[in-house]
Order: structure tokens, then C-alpha cells, then sequence
């Protein structure tokens, strides 16, 4: 696990209105070396079931209630339906559903930096709502820099 991954869902879940979503994958932690998936989060939010190993179980189904388990369910951005979620919560935050998240760069350009805006600009002008140098990064920008 990166150093950067783990910064990235510190300021995800830092972000007002976060919540975690059905499908997300989680870091691993001190109890779940492996991570976890989660299957289900209740209406308030504060309630997740999650499914994974722990260090003395194998593989189950796990209840857990935030805040007391937030650093057991910190977002994984390696997992790409994780990505999915944070895209979702971005285009959420925004209330512009026609966000998207590619490189920057065209085909004589550096293709080392993420955008997520609207290039098309139909029906919203065109937004840019972040960048960074990866996808999640980008994702994160943009969820942090909400108007």
C-alpha cells in the first residue's frame, strides 16, 4: 500500500457529505491486512457491512459502524469500481452528471496529467473541475475544489 493512496483517502473521507458506496474496496488495515469489499451501507451512512479476511477469521461478512471503524474503511484507489464510486460522488457533488475523468494531453502533448470537466460543455459550459497526475488524484481534486 502507497503512502500516496493512503493520503488520497484520508482527504476523500476529510470532504463533507462523504459517503462510502456499495462495491467499495477499502485498504488494507491492521484488522483486515487484506482490505475489504463493501456489500452494503445503510441509509444514515453510518452503518457498513463489508466482506473480507481478518487476521484470526477467514473470509465473512463484517458489520462495522463509523466513526469507530473509519480506518478500517479508508477507499482503496488502486480498484477501479472504487474509482467508479468516487467518480459518482464527484459528478454528485458538482450536479453536473456529465463529468468525466481522461488525460489531458492530445496527440503531441504529455499525457502525464488527469482532468475530470466536462469538454463538451453541453448543457453546463465547459467545466473543469480537477486535475492531477493520476486518476484518483484528479478525482479527489475535484471532489475537494466542490463550489
Amino acid at each position: 500500500m502507497s503512502a500516496e493512496l493512503e493520503a488520497l483517502a484520508d482527504r476523500v473521507m476529510a470532504c463533507p457529505g462523504v459517503r462510502l458506496g456499495d462495491g467499495v474496496k477499502t485498504l488494507p488495515s491492521e484488522d483486515f491486512p487484506d482490505g475489504l469489499r463493501i456489500v452494503s451501507v445503510s441509509e444514515c451512512g453510518r452503518r457498513v457491512s463489508a466482506y473480507g479476511n481478518s487476521h484470526h477469521d477467514g473470509p465473512e461478512v463484517w458489520d462495522l459502524v463509523l466513526p469507530a471503524d473509519k480506518a478500517a474503511l479508508r477507499p482503496d484507489f488502486s480498484d477501479a469500481l472504487t474509482r467508479g464510486w468516487l467518480l459518482a460522488l464527484v459528478r454528485e457533488a458538482w450536479n453536473v452528471p456529465s463529468l468525466q475523468c481522461g488525460h489531458t494531453g492530445g496527440w503531441d502533448q504529455d499525457w502525464d496529467t488527469w482532468m475530470v470537466g466536462n469538454p463538451s460543455g453541453r448543457g453546463h459550459g465547459c467545466v473543469i473541475a480537477g486535475t492531477g497526475s493520476t486518476e484518483a488524484e484528479a478525482l479527489v481534486a475535484a471532489l475537494e475544489d466542490t463550489p
